[in-house]
This record gives C-alpha cells, structure tokens and sequence, in this order.
C-alpha cells in the first residue's frame, strides 16, 4: 500500500516540521529587524536561550502536527466508536470508506464483519421463526389422524358386538395408524438428512436403468390415474455417483407428487441429457400450474400450497423438502418451473469421473 498510514505520518512528521521551522525563520526575519537587534546580538541569544528556541519549536511542530492528522484521528476515533456500538450488538454500523489505506481497509472489513453478522441474526430468526412453524406443523398433522384413531378406537369399544361395524372402524383405524406412521417416518428422515456427518454409500449407477425401475412400481398407480410415462434421452448421458437408496427416495417423491398433482395431463415426462460433466433430468408433468405465489417455497419443509391441502392428496408438504436435501447431499441441485402448459423439476447430478473409481 503505497500511501499507508505509516507513508501519511511519516509525511505530517516532516511537513510539520518544516513548517515549524520556516515559521521560526519568518518571525526571526520580521521580529528581529523591527527590534534592531543585531546579527552578532541575535548570535548571542539563540546560544543563550537555545533551550527555550527548541522548545517553542517542539510546541509548534506538535501543534501542526496534531491539526494535520485531525483528520485520520477522527477516522480513528470514528472505527473505535463502530467498534463498541458492534459489541454492544448494533447491526445498523456502516462506516465511511474514505481512501484506500489501512483505516479505509479496516473500516471496510468492519462493515463486511456488520453485514454478515447482520445476516446471521437474520438467519437465526428466520431459523427460529422455522422451527416454530414445523413445531405448529407437526403438532397439527399428527393430531389430525391420532385424533381420528382415537376416535375409531372408541367406537369399537362401544360397538363390540357389532362385528360389521367394528370390521370397518378396524379398517380406518389401521388407514389412520399407517398415516401416522408415515408422517412420522418422513420428519424422521428429513431430520436424519439435514444432520451434519450424513454417511452416504456412492456407487456408480446408470440413471436411465434406475428411473425405469423406480417407475415400474409406480405402473399400477400411472395407469389407474390414466398417466403414461415416457423417457427422452439426448445424446450420451454419463453414469453418475450416488446412493443409490437416497436416489430412488428422491425420485419417489417426484413422481408422488407428478401423479398426486399432475394426473390431469395425462403424461409424466423424463428427459435425460449431458451438460458438460452435469447428468440433467427433467421430470415434467402436464397437469395444472402451482401458482407463482407457492413457487419460491415448494421446497421449504411442511409447505403446502392451497391445491395440495385438499385431502385427498394426502401431502404432507415433506416430499420435495427430502427431495432438495438428497439433491445438495450429492452436490447437484433441483429446481422448478411451472406454468400454464406444464410442470418440470430439474434435477442436475454431478458426473462419473475416472477418480471416483478410487473412492
């Protein structure tokens, strides 16, 4: 850094007394002759009183001194006071950046440390705010079908000898236990895949074989929904390194979703192409549009937009939120467009490489 702190007081040091002593020289030029004092007289004071010439020198290089560097004083005045206002827990700090030497540097840095610290207290609101709303969630999906087991239970105590009826309470209670189950099962895994130290077991797999095998369970249900499923590939596709259980979970939840969601277009698409060493797949369905207004949160856990509450979805708003986390736990990503035409979650993996032969 060029022109440091250190250049700047080194140049306030010897401005100051040059200063101080061309002001020395001026008054001795002025003074002395309107005095009359002689060259030889003044020979003698300036030995006589050479202490006291020194010491009005030293008083008025450091008055100079001192009103030249008003300024970075200030400065430093000012990043100490942001300093304590930061400690004190004041997010709302942001200094002046005035010149690209170490105060400007550190006033920099002092505003970037604001920002994020800004951001984290955000962060942990929103955290905060999140957790409450998943608590309210839980609390609510649970109690909804372990009220109704309850109630079905009841009744069988109080119908005994009506083994017609109790057959058919039996039957709802065991469809509500399972409900309950399975809530239960999906907080589970999306707690277990939002842990930190997640193991994963990678293996080399070929996608188009392991989305046609996912799909084969789910015939029955396409074609009693009236849905055909159709595969695209374009061009060569690379193998991929996942887990495989955690990629099938994945795909399962896309396609619950496309046949709860999406039955109304009849069709559900997957088209499978290479970006540079990225394995992308498109999962579309034709059905009706999520409103933009649900977009930006359909992956977010126990989100459901209005058309998904309706019962007999049976959604539980934890399908894509698991989906997203298998997504990031292999390093890719998976997006989503929808509109008026179709719906299509965009899922991109990263590659097979050579090296990962030696892992």
């Amino acid at each position: 850094m060029i022109y440091g702190i250190g250049f700047k007081l080194l140049l306030r040091v010897i401005l100051s007394i040059s200063l101080s002593a061309g002001f020395i020289a001026l008054a001795q030029s002025i003074v002395i002759p309107l005095a009359g004092i002689s060259a030889q007289s003044l020979s003698m004071i300036e030995e006589d009183y050479s202490f006291m010439y020194f010491a009005v020198f030293l008083i008025i290089a450091a008055l100079l001194f001192f009103l030249l560097s008003k300024g970075l004083i200030s400065r430093l005045i000012s990043v100490n006071s942001a300093m304590g206002k930061v400690i004190k827990g004041d997010t709302g700090v942001h200094l002046p950046v005035h010149s690209a030497d170490e105060i400007g540097e550190l006033s920099g840095n002092i505003n970037q440390i604001v920002n994020q610290l800004r951001e984290k207290i955000e962060s942990q609101k929103r955290a905060e705010q999140s957790k409450n709303e998943m608590i309210a969630h839980i609390s609510h999906d649970l109690r909804t079908p372990l009220t109704s087991l309850l109630g079905y239970l009841e009744l069988i105590q109080e119908h005994a000898q009506d083994q017609e009826a109790c057959s058919r309470y039996i039957q709802v209670a065991r469809r509500k236990g399972t409900e309950l189950k399975d809530q239960i099962e999906e907080m589970l895994e999306y707690s277990y895949l939002n842990l930190s130290g997640v193991e994963l077991t990678f293996e080399k797999l070929n996608a188009e074989e392991l989305i046609q095998q996912v799909v084969i369970d789910f015939m029955p249900q396409l074609e009693n929904e009236g849905m055909v499923f159709e595969m695209e590939i374009e061009g060569e596709i690379p193998c991929i390194k996942a887990d495989s259980r955690l990629l099938v979970r994945l795909l399962q939840n896309i396609i619950s979703n496309a046949v709860n969601y999406g039955k109304a277009g009849g069709r559900l698409t997957f088209r499978l192409h290479a970006e540079g060493t990225e394995l992308v797949v498109q999962m579309i369905n034709y059905g009706d549009p999520i409103p933009p207004e649900d977009l930006p949160y359909v992956f977010e856990n126990f989100y459901r937009g209005e058309k998904s509450r309706s019962s007999h979805t049976g959604g539980k708003g934890m399908g894509l939120a698991i989906a997203k986390s298998i997504a990031e736990l292999h390093h890719g990503s998976i997006t989503l467009q929808s509109n008026t035409e179709r719906t299509c979650f965009t899922l991109r993996l990263p590659g097979w490489r050579i090296q990962d032969n030696e892992g």
